[in-house]
């Protein structure tokens, strides 16, 4: 858990102080908010840490209005937000100026709910995830009991696309896993997702879990059920909504964000024989993909290394009815020894 700033110039700023349960009771009627309020203002405040991963009070008050519109005053929210900055719950409510060490404070309303996940690795991809944020709508959802979901802990809304993956990534669990223990990594590996994560280092943290593609086509399979799951994901870089959803709406605007690139383990499988160029290629195009640019970035990048394969091997003795070192499945002589 971060304690201060990152920021360079100026001494740091200390995070909120994190208070007891009965100082929290105590400090709430003082606003005064009934118990109730204060619990469902509670359930928001998670629920939109959860599907956005960053929000301004500004935002989340307009999102709260929307839903429960005589719940709180402008004055009972902001005191309620204040000392919300002291619960231990799954976000902080933090302003720019303790983040930032050449960042002035601002107006309260512009403090922003953030999710635990944007500092819960080092390299804090709060920035990042700022940064993608910048220029885009607010995903609303269409009811209150869509928007109060998220309150719940590693919730993910379970779309066909979330139940294939789901059951591809468990059938290459360790068979002896628990029931727990598959819940507990599905947990995590989604919650990377919301925030972002590529292929390759999405690939090599499932091997660290123990989860491995030995199959030859396992990794083709892979990439096509994580690329549909992320493209119909709602992620923090997105403000909630899916990168289908953003390139329906605007779609000279927004570029696909997750595409699938050729890693190390991918080319590995290549150079090894584990799978056919002609087996890759194939198995992309069939991808359903909401932008082409997608699907040439990736075949250019697979003949790039079509060719690199080629030059690393052509060296190597190679017999006239020995697999063609390009990886292309057929033999040396009907292909590159030509």
């Amino acid at each position: 858990m971060m304690t201060e700033n990152i920021g360079e110039g100026q001494e740091p700023v200390p995070f909120p102080e994190m208070y007891d349960r009965r100082e929290l009771n105590a400090l709430y009627r003082e606003i005064p908010l009934k118990d109730n309020t204060s619990r469902l203002l509670r359930k928001y405040f998670n629920a939109m840490a959860n599907l956005y991963g960053i929000i301004t009070l500004r935002d989340a008050l307009a999102v709260i209005r929307r839903f429960s519109p005589r719940t709180v005053t402008d004055e009972e929210f902001l005191a309620f937000a204040e000392i919300a900055r002291h619960e231990c719950e799954g976000y902080w409510i933090l302003g720019r100026h303790e983040l930032f060490a050449d960042v002035a404070e601002g107006d309260v309303m512009d403090h922003e709910i953030i999710s635990l996940l944007m500092f819960g690795a080092e390299d804090a991809p709060y920035f990042k995830t700022m940064e993608q944020q910048m220029g885009k709508p607010l995903y609303i959802p269409p009811d209150k009991a869509s928007l109060l979901a998220y309150a719940e802990p590693f919730y993910v809304e379970k779309t066909a696309e979330y139940a294939a993956l789901v059951d591809f990534i468990e059938e290459h669990m360790p068979v002896d896993w628990m029931r727990y223990e598959r819940e507990v990594v599905l947990d995590e590996i989604f919650d990377l997702l919301r925030v972002d994560v590529d292929l390759n280092a999405l690939i090599s943290l499932l091997d660290e879990m123990g989860i491995r593609f030995t199959g030859e086509n396992d990794i083709e399979q892979f990439t096509k059920l994580w690329m549909n799951y992320v493209n119909n994901a709602r992620l923090f870089a997105n403000r909630g909504y899916t990168p289908r959803e953003l390139l329906a709406m605007r779609p000279n605007r927004y570029e696909q964000l997750q595409t699938a690139s050729i890693g190390p383990r991918m080319r590995a499988a290549l150079a090894r024989g584990d799978m056919t160029v002609e087996e890759l290629r194939e198995q992309f195009m069939t991808v359903d993909l909401p932008h082409e640019n997608v699907r040439k970035a990736f075949l250019d990048e697979l003949d790039a290394v079509v060719a690199e394969l080629a030059a690393q091997k052509k060296s190597a003795k190679v017999g006239r009815n020995d697999p063609c070192p390009c990886g292309s499945g057929k033999k040396y002589k009907k292909c590159c020894g030509r």
